[in-house]
């Protein structure tokens, strides 16, 4: 019986073998000893404020030597026990693992649908929620930024996700000669060049030169660039209006590259346009 400590823990007692618990001695239950604060001298026992459903899987891990989660156990709830008791998280087994990393990337996922942008600290009072519930700015907001909020998040994810695959494959189509339609013959550019501003200037010798000088996009390619060009500038428009902080939102790299490209597709607009003119008055 010497071996054996009684330990109390929220009002359900417990024996353990003494030596199980010194294979751990920087443990919290390894340094236990008759002059810890925990120990009652008038009851003989030691006493925590703890869970003691929980308690099973932390004796366990000095039987087994790991830890070990079953599948009705909230793994937040395991790892608060295992910082209290002062037992590493690498002693959890590698088939449990997974089971803290998804309460990790659900409870990021809960903070950014409740608390955007981590503003407030955490703290959902600094949060104008009045004019969030009103205007609806939060769910615009976790529509376009937070695909596991909701279903519609998660179905607009994927529509962006194509209308961007999309995006991609009408710049690779404007390189594509079978797709270009020819505007006029390469002796007309020659000698009427002279008199438009902007094709002065180019290597009759490089096919590809000649090839986007004399030929167009369709239609139709002109309208879906337009239309493309319009989303994703609305889209960061309406993601600004949304976001409840714009000094965050600012800083974002992210963003930042948003507000690049926008400006580069502006800008390929503005000399697509004056290209087109151009074109017309030779």
């Amino acid at each position: 019986m010497d071996n054996l400590l009684e330990i109390n823990i929220g009002g359900t007692t417990f024996l353990v073998e003494k030596s199980i618990l010194k294979k751990y001695p920087e443990t919290r239950l390894g340094l236990l000893n008759f002059q810890s604060e925990e120990y009652y001298v008038e009851r003989g026992f030691f006493y925590f404020n703890r869970n003691p459903e929980l308690f099973n899987i932390i004796l366990d891990f000095y039987r087994n030597d790991t830890v070990h989660l079953s599948s009705s156990v909230c793994s937040a709830l395991v790892q608060a026990e295992l910082e209290f008791w002062r037992i590493p998280f690498q002693n959890v087994a590698e088939c449990c693992r997974s089971k803290f990393l998804n309460s990790d990337n659900e409870l990021e996922t809960y903070r950014k649908i409740h608390y955007p942008f981590g503003t407030d600290n955490n703290h959902p009072n600094d949060v104008d929620k009045n004019i969030y519930t009103q205007c609806g700015l939060q769910r615009v907001w976790l529509l376009c930024n937070e695909p596991l909020s909701s279903r519609a998040a998660k179905a607009y994810s994927i529509v962006y996700l194509l209308i961007v695959l999309l995006s991609v494959v009408m710049t690779f189509l404007f390189t594509v000669h079978e797709v270009r339609e020819k505007a006029f013959d390469l002796d007309t550019l020659i000698n009427k060049s002279k008199s438009a501003i902007g094709l002065v200037a180019f290597n009759v010798n490089s096919s590809k030169e000649v090839l986007f000088l004399t030929t167009r996009m369709p239609k139709w390619w002109y309208q879906i660039d337009r239309a493309l060009m319009g989303y994703f500038t609305g889209e960061f428009i309406v993601r600004f209006i949304a976001c409840p902080s714009k000094q965050t939102f600012a800083k974002c790299w992210l963003n930042i590259l948003d507000v690049v490209l926008n400006m580069s597709m502006w800008t390929r607009f503005g000399i697509e346009l004056n290209h087109e003119k151009n074109v017309n008055d030779i």
